[in-house]
């Protein structure tokens, strides 16, 4: 599995406008709603912070990996986000996150 495979150019975010953690998430998710119009984006949102509420997905060296499990999606989909300022993600190693894979 290659992470190109799941590349789309229009899930691709060269610079987010967030500022929270909260933001990031609504960003990448309305990029989502975009490209696939049947997505319930509060659904999705949801399902993103009730993940990071279990634990931080911010790894660490500027990278989080904000995910989640949609019961009516079977495919994967990716977005990918950046924050040249960065977020405060409550990342492991306490530092901004620049780069979001969702």
């Amino acid at each position: 599995m290659k992470l190109s495979d799941f590349l789309d150019r229009d899930l691709v975010l060269p610079e987010l406008a967030a500022q929270t953690k909260t933001e990031v998430l609504t960003e990448l998710v309305a990029a989502l709603g975009r490209k696939l119009p049947d997505l319930d984006e509060e659904k999705t949102l949801q399902v993103l912070l009730e993940r990071e509420h279990l634990g931080t997905t911010g790894i660490g060296d500027g990278v989080a990996i904000p995910h989640g499990k949609m019961e009516d999606r079977q495919e994967i989909i990716l977005v990918v986000g950046r924050s040249k300022r960065g977020v405060d993600f409550e990342a492991l190693d306490y530092k901004p996150c620049h780069i979001f894979f969702l």
